[in-house]
């Protein structure tokens, strides 16, 4: 597995797996893949080292955790009897792989919701109350009942259109879920959703090669490219579910008229595919209605006129991206960081050390005095020689030598820098 990115979805399943994966990848990695981290396994390890973790963890971890994670018996315990975590304990009672002997901790339980979570999970419930629990408002109950195998087909169809994605998740685990369905939930939104409509029997096993082959990359905000499949496949993508929309939306080879269509996708992340999608027309890509999923796309698109792009507002979370990823072209990473480097100290050493950032960013970040700033310029391959004259005066001798030794440093400077008073520095001035 490339551990340096980016990585497939096999490679995160690995990943959650994988016993060396660190704490914060792994509260990351749950929220799409907690059935593969629950079972890693280091992960009771986690609760034993900081008893807080689901505190420091966020909701959508959590509860993907809980309600469908196969945790060890003991936290399954813990878990299910900690009263002070009231929806905690739901969403543990409503799990599948919760052991048989704690399915009767709530015959006396007095909360309510706690009987229904448990009543929805039952088999033997009867089939009226079963359908009466289907419609409950509390999203946990309808998760429990979702998965029950003795609902009526009927009420499991209605549930996997759910709002909730934890419901859909749970439908789309019921063993008898039409294939219609389980077609429709593998190009869910969600990417939950579409794992679990991939593990389920009846899945279409002629789609999931086209998402195989098309190189699905799961999250809507990858910038990952897709593999080339025919255009015929793309046409039938976009009669599918959102994410198939999706998927049709950001490829390089769909046809303009295709593109145009999907531009006015009632859902904003199918849109968000055209904004983003580097073969669009320009003037299709300025007709867009921008809200800030699609201010996003559209900064990251190199297609998408310099004018509409200068008038986005840059949201930190994508600004972060850019800047961790090393691809991000130069033109773009100027226009992300360019309002920030008067003030934000942190970003300029990132900007300092990207391999794409252009030789006028690196100049003007050279006329700030700042000892860890000045020695990244001073080794940056690109610094352009009229920034390493400013940095050959600099007062650390680390960073005078680091001029002294780029192949773009001038023979005016190199030459002062050979009778430099640090013997460092004069060696590194010499070729030493």
């Amino acid at each position: 597995m490339n551990k340096d990115g980016p990585w497939s979805e096999a490679d995160l399943r690995a990943m959650a797996r994988d016993p060396d994966t660190s704490s914060e990848m792994l509260h990351v990695l749950a929220i799409n893949y907690p059935l593969e981290v629950s079972e890693n396994p280091a992960f009771p390890l986690l609760f034993v080292e900081n008893p807080a973790l689901l505190d420091e963890w966020s909701t959508r971890a959590t509860t993907g955790l809980l309600t469908n994670g196969r945790l060890p018996d003991e936290m399954f315990r813990l878990l299910a009897l900690d009263s002070s975590h009231p929806e905690r304990r739901s969403l543990v009672l409503g799990n599948p792989f919760l052991p048989a002997d704690l399915c009767s901790i709530v015959a006396h339980e007095p909360s309510e919701l706690f009987s229904l979570v448990r009543a929805a999970a039952e088999p033997t419930t009867a089939e009226a109350t079963l359908r009466s629990l289907a419609i409950r408002r509390e999203w946990h109950v309808r998760a429990a009942v979702a998965r029950n195998p003795s609902l009526p087909i009927d009420e499991v169809e209605e549930l996997s259109l759910d709002e909730v994605h934890f419901v859909r998740a749970s439908a789309a685990e019921h063993p008898g879920l039409p294939a219609h369905c389980v077609r429709a939930l593998m190009t869910d939104l969600e990417l939950v959703v579409r794992q679990a409509a991939r593990r389920h029997p009846q899945r279409d096993e002629e789609l999931a090669r086209v998402l195989d082959a098309i190189g699905d990359p799961g999250e809507h905000r990858s910038r990952e490219p897709l593999r080339s499949v025919p255009v015929a496949v793309l046409e039938s993508l976009a009669q599918e579910g959102p994410h198939g929309r999706w998927l049709a939306a950001r490829h390089p080879d769909t046809p303009v008229a295709l593109l145009a269509q999907l531009a006015y996708d009632e859902c904003e992340i199918v849109v968000a595919g055209v904004a983003g999608n580097a073969a669009a027309p320009p003037a299709l890509l300025a007709s867009l209605k921008v809200t800030s999923s699609i201010s996003d796309a559209l900064f990251c698109n190199p297609a998408t006129p310099a004018a509409l792009r200068a008038s986005l507002k840059v949201t930190n979370q994508l600004r972060d991206e850019l800047l961790r990823d090393p691809t991000t072209p130069s033109s773009i990473l100027e226009d992300a960081v360019r309002v920030l480097i008067e003030t934000d100290l942190f970003r300029r050493f990132v900007v300092a050390a990207h391999p794409n950032v252009s030789p006028g960013l690196l100049d003007q970040l050279s006329r700030f005095k700042l000892n860890k700033l000045q020695l990244i310029l001073a080794r940056h391959p690109k610094t352009p020689p009229s920034a390493l004259a400013r940095l050959s005066i600099a007062q650390n001798p680390k960073i005078r030598a680091a001029v002294a030794l780029q192949a773009a440093c001038p023979p005016e400077v190199r030459a002062a820098l050979a009778c430099d008073p640090d013997a460092r520095v004069r060696r590194a001035a010499m070729g030493g």
